[in-house]
């Protein structure tokens, strides 16, 4: 019923948004589709395992005593289609309608209905063997032991189904700070910075459990990812106007110096049609009202988060956690003044770290002994400011735009040879982002497999492991291990 109510839902959700928005192109429609699936697929998913386990767990407890037969009522079945009756064509045509309509459905419940049938006839096998032993022997409770162990096989193994088809595991929060230790490790305090494993999000900001955010590639802000052990973070900065009517952030294309036919380039289609739909077409009219510096991810309208707010978060990690040090690579579209300005507005300028690329980089101990615990890289106009460091200097990194994991190359992208931190991209690059799939990705011995491969690869391990959907990867509890 659950798996059905999100079905549906989905229909009427997209039909219902886009009578009142006005929505005529499918591409825009598969983008709302697409949404739904990744807010409520994985309800969808354990509703369905629920009700399979449910049909076996019955079957099992009926199966004991009184076998089903199933084999002898699938042959009846096939022949009831083969003689359809007025009552069973109209059945067949309503079937064909629903395998014409929605595909996608049809063949999830085939395939469903096939698991379900495999799981039936093997449990009716164990239930015959537990009859015909019933018949012939006297001590019932030997066969009561039979089918308790049976059950909690199935059961199991339906758990077990579950767990993989939810696909969320809990992040193990970071282990408490020694008072001598180095983000947390003693071991940490006397490694240099590319000889520590930091575990990193991209586009940190984007979460979805942050209002005003469609397609974010994390769940929980930045706030909860420093509590949970993160300590690299990959954002993008961008100037925004808040739209009084709209009440969103508009993206300022003209201050950027970029035009919507080169943001055009950087999203897809989908992503593009929501901006205009949300706030007004990109790149066009005058924006009214006071630019500031945003974490946006290409477009502001499709979410955003003031700057201030973020490094005010950071800052108050650092006051209370005076043995961490932190790392932030910066995409920047606004000039080192901007970035400059808003360091300086929440408080973060003493807590900049300035790295000699001609000297061996500093450890851990050194940094917190300095008090210099902000590590800042910039993609763009690195060296503008000594604390504001050329990201492509000092990092190398593995190729982006992973469609599927055979993507994820160790091969460089950015950087030389030379540089010292070798940074590991590993997201898929879907749009929208996809949880399930960079769960897959994100976890040991998968992770652990590719950190080896592009060590050996590059002869140098890598130093900064950035995922998307942080807390269903292994990221923080590999980095841990390789760490310790």
């Amino acid at each position: 019923m659950v798996a059905g109510v999100v079905q549906i839902g989905q229909t009427v959700a997209v039909s219902h948004v886009s009578r009142v928005t006005d929505l005529d192109a499918g591409r825009d429609r598969d983008a709302l589709g697409a949404t739904w699936n990744a807010l409520f697929g994985d309800l969808r998913t354990a509703a369905l395992v629920v009700a399979v386990g449910g049909i076996a767990v019955a079957a099992v407890a009926a199966g004991v005593t009184q076998p089903s037969g199933l084999a002898r009522r699938a042959r009846r079945a096939a022949t009831a289609v083969a003689r359809p009756t007025p009552v069973r064509r109209g059945l067949l045509v309503a079937a064909g309608l629903v395998c014409l309509a929605a595909p996608a459905v049809a063949l999830r419940g085939l395939v469903l209905a096939l698991g379900a049938a495999s799981l039936l006839f093997g449990l009716e096998g164990i239930a015959g063997r537990l009859t015909a032993r019933s018949a012939r022997s006297r001590p019932a409770r030997r066969d009561g032991v039979l089918a308790a162990v049976a059950v909690v096989i199935v059961v199991g193994a339906l758990a077990a189904a579950g767990a993989a088809a939810l696909d969320a595991p809990a992040v193990p929060r970071a282990a408490p700070a020694t008072a001598a230790g180095c983000n947390g490790s003693v071991a940490n305090c006397d490694r240099r910075i590319n000889d520590v494993v930091w575990p990193a999000t991209h586009n940190s900001y984007a979460a979805s459990d942050q209002a005003g955010w469609y397609f974010a590639n994390q769940t929980r802000g930045i706030g909860r990812q420093l509590d949970d052990g993160i300590r690299g973070f990959l954002i993008d900065v961008h100037d925004g106007v808040r739209d009084a009517r709209t009440g969103r952030v508009r993206t300022d294309v003209h201050a950027e110096g970029t035009t919507r036919n080169k943001v055009a380039e950087q999203l897809s289609p989908q992503a593009l049609r929501l901006a205009d739909r949300l706030a007004g077409r990109v790149g066009a009219g005058e924006l009214r009202g006071r630019r500031e510096p945003y974490l946006c991810h290409t477009l502001c309208e499709i979410g955003a988060e003031p700057l201030d707010d973020e490094l005010t978060v950071i800052r108050r990690f650092l006051e209370g956690h005076p043995r961490q040090v932190l790392m932030v690579v910066v995409e920047p579209y606004v000039g080192p003044g901007v970035v400059e300005a808003a360091l300086r507005r929440t408080r973060l300028l003493p807590y900049l770290a300035e790295l000699d690329r001609e000297e061996p980089l500093p450890t851990l101990g050194d940094l917190i002994a300095a008090g210099k615990r902000l590590v800042v890289f910039s993609e763009a106009d690195g060296g503008a400011r000594p604390w504001y460091m050329p990201a492509f200097s000092f990092m190398q990194d593995t190729p982006l735009g992973a469609r599927r994991p055979a993507d994820l190359r160790c091969a460089r992208y950015r950087g030389t040879a030379d540089s010292p931190i070798l940074l590991m991209n590993h997201w898929i690059d879907r749009f929208p982002p996809r949880a399930s799939q960079n769960a897959r990705i994100g976890r040991s011995p998968f992770l652990r497999d590719r950190i080896d491969r592009c060590a050996a690869a590059r002869g140098q391990r890598p130093a900064v492991i950035a995922v998307d959907f942080y807390e269903r990867t292994s990221v923080v509890a590999v980095a841990r291990d390789l760490n310790r």
